[in-house]
């Protein structure tokens, strides 16, 4: 049988646990495993969301395609450089797609049904009122069935007025070709990438298509933040360490015959606490308010509950 005790770890300069304090009486397993319950709900929307996994992915795309566009590399590598990123764009076509599977399956494990429901219609809201949601949601489908999504590169050279050599490069999309190789594309897809008829910006189509995730999923943690406070509420409860950095709040969990045998001890189980998870639930939900009123989609807190 294992006993509890809330009590807190000591750490030094390197991180190192130095010196554990078991604090006063045991406290129930019950509690134990309120704890762990509460830390997972916290863990799992602010990090390790399957929204994660797409910002990770979207940074790889990013910074390769501002790489590209300054041109600051040499001309021999450039070619190196382009074919590299139909498959960096094919990777965050893939998390975009697990975002909007992984977090459905996660929600329907965890919260009630007009929780998955309301992150339904924020994706569907998003498809319908967004070219690039909606032409990068069929681009997914096209590099399924045929293969990385063909982009082209242009460079453009010149000198500046202090007579250096300067050169831009342009990544798009080839809206004919993509018609041309593909035929799922649907409507209104079909008939928007008819009317473009020619090239348009990869870089603008990934950071749209961001934009709308960061949206949706700013509205789904607004949405669930009445569930996330409570958890950081028990977390901060069951924080008795004293101020300051060098101590970690902790639960220790300890076989009752060990206490008759201090050699016993080495058994002890730690669950770290983790106030932080806690005090970082509010800069998430601030971010969260943020995104949506520079989005002209803020919403109260009572009608993201619904």
């Amino acid at each position: 049988m294992t006993d509890w005790h809330l009590g807190y770890a000591t750490r030094d300069s390197q991180n190192k646990m130095t010196e554990w304090n078991f604090g006063g009486e045991a406290v129930s397993r019950d509690l134990a495993d309120s704890h762990q319950e509460h830390l997972n709900i916290l863990v799992e929307a602010l990090e390790s969301p399957p929204y994660a996994q797409l910002s990770t992915q979207y940074e790889k795309i990013s910074e390769a395609l501002q790489e590209v566009h300054r041109g600051d590399f040499p001309p021999l590598s450039y070619k190196e450089k382009v074919n590299s990123l139909p498959l960096l764009l094919d990777s965050f076509l893939s998390s975009f797609r697990a975002f909007d599977d992984r977090t459905c399956k996660w929600l329907s494990g965890r919260y009630e049904p007009s929780v998955l429901s309301g992150f339904r219609s924020s994706l569907s809201h998003e498809y319908d009122t967004e070219f690039a949601y909606r032409f990068m949601y069929k681009l997914r489908n096209y590099s399924q069935h045929c293969g990385l999504p063909p982009l082209s590169g242009r460079s453009r050279g010149w000198l500046d007025r202090d007579g250096k050599k300067r050169r831009e490069i342009s990544v798009t999309f080839d809206a004919a070709e993509l018609l041309r190789r593909f035929d799922k594309w649907g409507q209104p897809v079909k008939s928007e990438l008819q009317e473009i008829g020619g090239e348009f910006s990869v870089a603008e189509m990934t950071v749209r298509l961001m934009s709308s995730c960061t949206i949706a999923q700013a509205k789904l943690l607004l949405s669930i933040a009445p569930q996330l406070q409570e958890s950081a509420n028990f977390l901060i409860d069951c924080d008795r360490s004293p101020s300051g950095s060098e101590f970690v709040p902790t639960l220790f969990g300890v076989n009752s015959d060990a206490w008759r045998d201090p050699k016993g001890l080495g058994d002890v189980q730690l669950r770290y606490i983790r106030p932080e998870l806690a005090h970082f639930l509010g800069h998430s939900l601030r971010e969260a308010e943020r995104v949506l009123t520079e989005s002209g989609d803020a919403r109260s807190p009572d009608e993201m509950s619904h």
